[in-house]
């Protein structure tokens, strides 16, 4: 994983999802790593923006009380230029509180979380479009589930390459100032 090249720096020059020296050589990919914190000043510029970033900060601490958070993958329009995103686009890696070892203990997990796993409820009540992926699943599908989203997150709906973003679950409290 790549460290974020701009360091949150303003809205111009978006990072490339690739970018290239001048001798064609990768010299940086996403996700590029970046905290909340840069990804909210940098990207939440307007009201109708820091309002979509107050919905996320108050998912995610639903999501910090219920699970221990790894990563969130960040992309789609919010992490663009767009003026008017619909929604902040996540992917969530996660760990359970405590190994969950029965499927059935695995549903009640689910049930009892759903304000933050729901998809529909995510989406309606935090404009979050969220997958999760849990992090004690099988390397191998643990790759896969990776390497789809990444594909997902770096293929732009016109067919451009976009960059996304990987924010250390850590970082997720807000700064209060």
């Amino acid at each position: 994983m790549q460290k974020h090249p701009s360091g949150g720096a303003p809205l111009t020059n978006l990072e490339p999802a690739i970018l290239f020296s001048q001798d064609r050589k990768v010299i940086a990919a996403s996700p590029y790593q970046m905290d909340w914190q840069d990804i909210r000043a940098r990207f939440a510029k307007t009201p109708y923006r820091h309002a979509l970033a107050d919905k996320f900060e108050a998912w995610a601490r639903l999501a910090t009380e219920a699970l221990f958070i790894e990563q969130i993958w960040l992309g789609g329009s919010f992490c663009s230029d767009k003026e008017f995103p619909k929604d902040i686009d996540a992917v969530l890696f996660f760990r359970h509180p405590r190994p969950l070892f029965k499927s059935e203990e695995r549903d009640q997990f689910l049930y009892d979380n759903a304000d933050v796993f729901d998809r529909a409820v995510v989406q309606e009540q935090f404009s979050l479009d969220l997958a999760s992926i849990a992090m004690d699943i099988s390397r191998i599908s643990l790759v896969n589930f990776a390497a789809y989203w990444a594909m997902v997150y770096s293929n732009g709906p016109d067919g451009t390459r976009r960059a996304f973003y990987s924010v250390p679950g850590e970082t997720l409290s807000r700064q209060e100032t």
